[in-house]
């Protein structure tokens, strides 16, 4: 049994998509025999409020063992942590330390252990290459880590992203897994929730964030012109909600549902006929000014498929490592409510077309990409 570290810069309990893959992961490894010990990184004011058992507040087993360092948010403390998380790995006497904390992973290949680094963006985002010392800090610290003897792979969630990788720092291929985002299987037994009109209505449903360029700005277009249907949005943070509820008051066949517990979206997404991923070319990352629009996999694109559910997506380079149009989803332009508005006609008047698309999506999802086989597969490549 593999006795793995991991170094989150999560907080847990939060409802980031970042704190859902790293416990979803980590619960992964523990199903693929390995002892996990997960390291959170707890910013004070970011907690999720009365969580009693954190384990089922993310729909996982007991699986793996849980210690939180918390601080308040400072750039002081992101060393902080990142060293004492290491001095924790390093104790445990891990057999290697699974890092989705740059600072961290870099105080653990000082410390001489065996480090994976699992990156989602770039490490320096801005457009110059040393616009300002944070930047230049982080790019110091990832040379450092990758030019390491005991530095064991660099895992990234996109194409797009290996290849950015390969391009700017010259890291060998073999030493870069790519490696999408995943789900877990859909539960047997859902029982979906009571939608209004459910048998006279189309109901469309999109479940996740509402940050600039996850979709919105798609949705509050597409839905009067839908008038036939009823779109239902689960999810959002509350300063985000209050903005797109005010600014869709007057469209009737919105509803938000709001912030849905992770293992009750399930409900939401049996009762919905279609399903939405409009990411745009420019989506924001969460508390950041970061564009992730180029290199994301949506956790909501595997929660979709594991549903067997038609996928309408837009068709935009990430998604498309993802996605074939007619087989798996219907691809639209991101940025063009009049395609999505054709697409939508088009699954509302062929069912064989949407029984297909959403057959296929289910067999591709369970043939790829679930938690425990995303798992299973990095662990084969160490």
């Amino acid at each position: 049994m593999k006795k793995v570290v991991y170094i989150s810069n999560s907080t847990i309990p939060s409802r980031t998509a970042n704190s859902i893959h790293v416990m979803k992961m980590c619960n992964a490894l523990a199903a693929n025999n390995c002892d996990v010990t997960l390291l959170a990184y707890n910013k004070l004011g970011d907690l999720e409020s009365n969580v009693k058992d954190v384990y089922q507040f993310y729909n996982i087993p007991n699986s793996i063992n849980l210690k939180r360092f918390q601080f308040s948010k400072n750039k002081i403390n992101i060393f902080r942590y990142g060293y004492l998380a290491a001095r924790y790995a390093k104790k445990m006497n891990a057999d290697f330390v699974y890092c989705r904390d740059l600072v961290g992973c870099y105080f653990a290949s000082l410390m001489g252990v065996r480090v994976i680094f699992e990156a989602h963006s770039p490490v320096v985002t801005s457009g110059n290459r040393f616009v300002n010392l944070n930047d230049f800090i982080k790019e110091f610290l990832f040379k450092k880590i990758i030019a390491c003897t005991n530095f064991i792979k660099l895992i990234v969630i996109t194409d797009s992203l290996k290849n950015y990788f390969i391009e700017k720092y010259s890291i060998q291929e073999e030493k870069i897994e790519v490696a999408p985002d995943g789900s877990d299987p859909f539960p047997d037994g859902v029982v979906a929730v009571e939608l209004p009109n459910k048998t006279e209505r189309l109901q469309i449903g999109y479940v996740g964030h509402l940050y600039k360029g996850k979709g919105m700005e798609i949705i509050s277009r597409l839905a009067p012109k839908c008038n036939w249907a009823d779109f239902h949005i689960v999810g959002g943070l509350k300063e985000d909600l209050n903005y797109w509820t005010e600014k869709c008051s007057s469209i009737k066949n919105l509803t938000f549902h709001g912030f849905v517990p992770h293992e009750r979206t399930h409900s939401y997404l049996k009762a919905f006929d279609i399903v939405l991923l409009p990411n745009q070319v420019k989506v924001m990352a969460h508390g950041s000014k970061e564009n992730i629009g180029a290199w994301t996999s949506p956790l909501k694109a595997f929660e979709y498929m594991a549903a067997g559910k038609p996928i309408l997506a837009s068709n935009i380079p990430v998604l498309k490592e993802i996605f074939k149009h007619k087989k798996n989803a219907l691809l639209c332009a991101p940025n063009c409510t009049d395609d999505w508005y054709d697409k939508i006609n088009i699954l509302k008047n062929d069912k064989n077309l949407m029984c297909n698309i959403a057959e296929n999506s289910k067999s591709e999802f369970l043939e790829n990409y679930t938690w425990e086989k995303r798992a299973a597969k990095l662990l084969s490549k160490i």
